[in-house]
């Protein structure tokens, strides 16, 4: 089951999975809304397994030693598939998004309870900071339409004594 996602498994091995179940379930001959009920079950649990095996893999603080020495009993023998999966918990794309999950129960959480959450627009297409900061363009002061110049430097330090 080196799959990232139920959607994204072949049919052929999503056949064979309802094949193994049939015989506890009948799942033979579905017709088209049944077989997509069954599918979103499937992918739900498949979601939750997948979900269980990443918590169980966060309990190393190695990740090497969850490799060699984490596989749960549901993976003995197919050692291949927990490698898989610790390989693909530590993939960028899927600690991303693992980030972006939990930055959104954040923000949905910090809404729920009335705590302002300012929103931030942030094109995509540009970096969010500049590379180059020392090159960008001094404020203009509007009144004058001349740079703004600052002051005198301000040891911010000394404001917190």
């Amino acid at each position: 089951m080196q799959w990232k996602s139920w959607k994204v498994m072949p049919d052929e091995t999503k056949t064979e999975v309802r094949g193994q179940l049939s015989t506890n379930y009948n799942l033979e001959d579905l017709d088209e809304e049944s077989l997509a009920y069954v599918n979103r079950l499937f992918s739900e649990r498949y979601k939750q397994w997948k979900s269980d095996l990443h918590h169980h893999f966060e309990a190393f603080d190695d990740p090497q030693v969850a490799l060699q020495e984490g596989c749960p009993k549901e993976l003995e023998g197919r050692e291949d598939s927990w490698a898989w999966l610790c390989a693909h918990f530590q993939a960028p794309a899927f600690v991303v998004a693992t980030l972006q999950s939990q930055m959104s129960v954040i923000l949905q959480s910090l809404a729920q309870s009335g705590i302002p959450v300012p929103h931030f627009d942030v094109p995509t297409s540009e970096p969010v900071h500049p590379e180059h900061p020392h090159k960008m363009p001094a404020p203009v002061d509007p009144q004058t339409s001349e740079p703004h110049v600052p002051d005198d430097n301000v040891d911010f330090g000394t404001l917190f004594d």
